[in-house]
């Protein structure tokens, strides 16, 4: 699945890198089913929701995101979001947003995960099927 960078986000990335601004890694991401994708600059997102429901911490480090031979960076274990209750009516999930907080916080990426799902279904994305890479277009 294709990453989606928020611009702030990637204006951070680049700051950074071409020594501008020093940039910290969180220590956790936070990965939200959404029902609207966000706009580039973050703004119209909207988080599914349901009971139970919670962002789910990823742990950010090198075991988590590994690297393959494409330059890529994966997620490399399945994130799992809690299972849809019983009565609940259909939600169309769109995709999954990477937040810097557990709670409010700031979209940093978006990936496309389309998905129906409805009481009883559990909601994840399997390892290996995100892939976040810097792209040229060129």
């Amino acid at each position: 699945m294709p990453v989606s960078y928020i611009d702030d986000f990637r204006t951070k990335l680049l700051r950074h890198y071409f020594g501008n601004e020093p940039l910290a890694a969180p220590a956790n991401l936070y990965a939200m089913p959404v029902t609207t994708a966000p706009a580039a600059d973050g703004s119209g997102v909207v988080e599914a929701a349901w009971v139970g429901l919670a962002r789910v911490a990823i742990l950010n480090n090198s075991a988590a995101f590994t690297t393959n031979a494409a330059g890529q960076l994966r997620i490399a274990n399945q994130v799992t979001f809690t299972e849809v209750p019983a009565g609940t009516a259909d939600i169309n999930i769109v995709g999954i947003v990477l937040y810097d907080a557990a709670v409010g916080g700031t979209p940093r990426l978006y990936f496309p995960a389309p998905k129906t799902v409805g009481e009883l279904d559990t909601y994840y994305a399997a390892a290996g099927t995100v892939a976040i890479e810097l792209n040229n277009p060129a």
